[in-house]
């Protein structure tokens, strides 16, 4: 028997398992409405034993999509056990859907089954590097991983400073809500909040934030006046 295709939809929990030995006779509509589909479809668990599952169907090519943390698991393990795979540009997948589907509504089982459709038709039959991620160097890759995760902490950050703002303009403080905390270039240290939000989080204490005296003493003293002023 020929080795098969396997496309892959991988969710939070679960891995949507496609095993396809042939190109499609069908449109990849009518064959996922079809009784034949649930010969071919398996739903598993993200672990180990879903990596040896595939490793025995002793695959031609695995094909998915990269995303993200729920993909990075399964791609590792496939590296592991030396199965060869390709990674689906998510994008034109997902504007592949329609096409092939009749519909953009995400469905992990037929995404599944996309992920073949996708590789026969451009992968086998006419090739398309538009849909098509490289796998770089894990050197790259971990570069990559660190960026983003700086990106997402940044973003994060900036929420955490606006929602204090916000709270500051309600009445809580208006006069620090456009507050600027200015410092000087290659002081910025990572672990450290500017000093004044850092009293605002009562990180004053020694052992985990250490503020000084003048310091503290000037954020109380301009919040009593504050508050005499009835301006928070």
């Amino acid at each position: 028997m020929d080795r098969p295709v396997i496309g892959l939809d991988i969710s939070r929990g679960t891995v949507d398992i496609f095993v396809s030995f042939s190109p499609f006779t069908v449109s990849p509509r009518d064959f996922y409405e079809s009784p034949d589909f649930e010969r071919h479809h398996f739903q598993k668990p993200i672990d180990a034993t879903t990596a040896d599952f595939l490793a025995n169907l002793n695959p031609k090519v695995v094909i998915l999509e990269p995303t993200g943390p729920y993909s990075k698991f399964l791609v590792a393990a496939l590296e592991e056990r030396g199965l060869p795979f390709l990674l689906i540009n998510q994008t034109v997948a997902r504007d592949t859907r329609k096409a092939f589907g009749g519909s953009d509504n995400k469905d992990d089982p037929f995404d599944s089954l996309l992920m073949a459709a996708i590789y026969y038709e451009k992968w086998e039959r006419l090739f398309d590097r538009r849909f098509w991620v490289e796998y770089r160097h894990p050197t790259i890759r971990r570069i990559r991983t660190l960026l983003l995760d700086l990106r997402s902490t940044r973003k994060k950050s900036s929420a955490a400073r606006a929602t204090i703002k916000q709270r500051l303009v309600r009445g809580e403080w208006i006069t620090k809500a456009r507050i600027k905390s200015h410092r000087e270039n290659g002081s910025l240290h990572p672990d450290r909040l500017p000093a004044f939000y850092a009293w605002l989080a009562e990180w004053c204490y020694e052992g985990e934030w250490e503020l000084s005296k003048a310091c503290r003493s000037h954020w109380e003293r301009e919040f009593q006046e504050a508050l005499e002023r009835g301006e928070a």
